[in-house]
């Protein structure tokens, strides 16, 4: 049980960020770590934006805060010890009148220039520098972070993967039923999971995996679709559209459990983000026992996989898989998340001991 302060009360702990839908990494990540709060005793509110297809934190008390200084008003109303600010714009409820103790966990943010939105996006990474400093703690969810962070960190509190569905023999049949139903069954299926609106297929790497799919046709000799490479993740009719023109089959919004057959049923994973802080969908393949590419950023390389930017290195990696097939098998890897959480909940802990000795 947490210390508590005044006596007879536990800690009060508000973790905000500018999602909470199912899909987002983010929302995933503080899923679990509200659950480890509240399973140690702690009031935990979770704040930000609400939508129709949130977590559901149980255990916690669910705001819907739209800015830093809702946040500070709620915090205040609320009697929070510590705010855990994940995501812009909370970070900035540092400046607010009367704030409460911050810490902020980091999972970064891709470059601006990026995005249509460059200027907004622009504007909060302005926000964040000056806010950052202000913080009792700055915590960054992966070395990547930290390594690109311009404002000194505290320290690094990995994630893990072992929260996601992980292959065993068990799954077995179940591939072989998937593979059939999808029409897989004479197929090697390479699989990518990640959002592919329009604003975000630059940025993660959507174009340059129908690239590498050009090219594992021109270098593999396999039989036309004997290889086929599959986009899933988030999107809406136009995305798939333009993925489906591009040469990748398209498999948009899926449930939990359909995904979950999904990379069952595939037989490789690649997936060439250009930035990323943690990616979940590697993970998941990681889990998953699938042997794994991804592009050759800092985040990527936590991973200890195969990693590249070129194009024809990346085709042959693909082709030397499909080779292989028969003689490969799964293992999943999973990476625990108990010592990551451990550690998260004994730095809130501590963090509000400290706001307690100053009031």
């Amino acid at each position: 049980m947490p210390q508590a302060w005044p006596a007879g009360r536990p800690w009060r702990v508000m973790l905000a960020s500018n999602t909470h839908a199912v899909g987002h990494g983010v929302a995933v990540v503080l899923a679990l770590q509200a659950g480890e709060l509240v399973r140690r005793g702690m009031g935990v509110v979770v704040a930000g934006p609400v939508g129709g297809h949130d977590f559901s934190y149980p255990g916690c008390a669910r705001l819907d805060v739209a800015d830093a200084r809702g946040l500070a008003l709620t915090a205040d109303r609320f009697g929070v010890d510590l705010i855990v600010a994940c995501t812009p714009p909370f970070f900035s409820v540092v400046h607010e009148p009367g704030c409460k103790s911050v810490m902020a966990f980091d999972h970064g943010e891709p470059p601006p220039d990026w995005f249509p939105d460059r200027v907004r996006r622009g504007r909060l990474l302005e926000e964040k520098d000056l806010a950052l400093p202000l913080a009792k703690a700055v915590y960054t969810n992966s070395k990547a972070v930290a390594g690109e962070s311009r404002t000194p960190v505290t320290g690094v509190i990995p994630l893990g993967n072992g929260h996601l569905g992980q292959w065993s023999e068990d799954r077995m049949a179940r591939r072989q039923m998937v593979r059939k139903a999808l029409g897989w069954s004479d197929r090697f299926i390479v699989l990518n999971v990640c959002r592919f609106h329009k604003a975000e297929r630059q940025y993660k790497g959507v174009d340059t995996y129908s690239a590498v799919q050009a090219a594992v046709r021109e270098r593999s000799g396999a039989a036309p679709g004997e290889i086929q490479f599959v986009q899933c993740g988030k999107a809406l009719e136009d995305d798939v559209k333009a993925v489906n023109a591009a040469g990748l089959v398209a498999m948009a919004n899926p449930s939990d459990a359909s995904l979950i057959d999904i990379y069952a049923a595939a037989d490789a994973y690649a997936n060439f983000s250009r930035w990323e802080g943690y990616n979940l969908g590697i993970g998941q393949a990681l889990a998953m026992g699938l042997p794994t590419l991804a592009s050759d950023i800092p985040a990527h390389r936590e991973f200890g996989i195969e990693v590249t930017n070129d194009i024809h290195r990346a085709a042959d990696w693909v082709a030397e898989r499909w080779r292989e097939r028969a003689s490969v098998q799964r293992v999943a890897r999973p990476t625990p998340w108990e010592p990551h959480l451990e550690r998260f909940a004994q730095v809130v802990e501590s963090l509000c001991v400290q706001a307690s000795t100053t009031k």
